[in-house]
């Protein structure tokens, strides 16, 4: 997945700065990431940082996209190891109206504790939506996702699973570079809600094109 994931983003990239009549866009982050796992009556949280990319084409009146982020988490508290997290994504949607962008698409996240790894494999709805701040310059955006027809390996009976971001994304006009700043949660419920999981990052983004 991680591969692919590459693949698609390099590719995306390369026809959006190739000077296409409907330009995608390109972008780099960089994320402080922290997970709290509640199971058993027992609490644990792990926290580090992540990198990564995103790379997006329109087509017509749709959006193609992937993107692929990874990172070391290390233990804060509890009896948690420290873990490799690794995410990757594709998706396809459109703007209904300026403001608004729908998307659809898989979304793989694992862990990997020694040789051990928990891979969760989820079909997220996204809605995104912006606002003006200052003209076009600065803008404000809010984005919500709900998962569905979950699976994770080894086995695990997953609950809700659903998420948000927030922030501010500023615009160097007339240039096409813009930089983000955003808040992100992520909530998982799982086994019957004896055990969940809340995943939350602070994220600085630098991109080219029309985000």
């Amino acid at each position: 997945m991680r591969t692919f994931c590459i693949v698609v983003a390099s590719a995306l990239g390369a026809t959006a700065l190739a000077g296409q009549q409907s330009p995608g866009t390109v972008h780099g982050d960089a994320a402080l990431v922290w997970s709290r796992n509640d199971s058993g009556g027992q609490s644990s949280i792990v926290r580090g940082f992540v990198a990564g990319g995103e790379a997006r084409l329109p087509i017509g009146r749709l959006i193609v996209g992937g993107g692929y982020r990874e990172g070391a988490l290390q233990p804060v508290s509890g009896t948690s190891a420290g873990r490799d997290l690794a995410e990757g994504w594709l998706f396809l949607g459109g703007k209904p109206w300026h403001w608004l962008e729908l998307t659809a698409g898989p979304f793989i996240r694992t862990y990997t504790v020694d040789l051990s790894t928990e891979r969760w494999v989820l079909w997220q709805v996204r809605a995104r939506a912006e606002a003006p701040i200052e003209g076009l310059r600065l803008t404000s955006y809010v984005e919500f996702w709900r998962a569905f027809g979950e699976r994770a390996e080894p086995a695990i009976a997953a609950g809700r699973v659903q998420g948000g971001e927030a922030g501010v994304v500023w615009r160097a006009l007339p240039n096409p570079i813009w930089l983000r700043l955003g808040y992100r949660v992520d909530d998982a419920l799982m086994n019957g809600g004896s055990r969940s999981e809340t995943m939350e990052g602070i994220t600085l983004t630098v991109g080219v094109g029309d985000r």
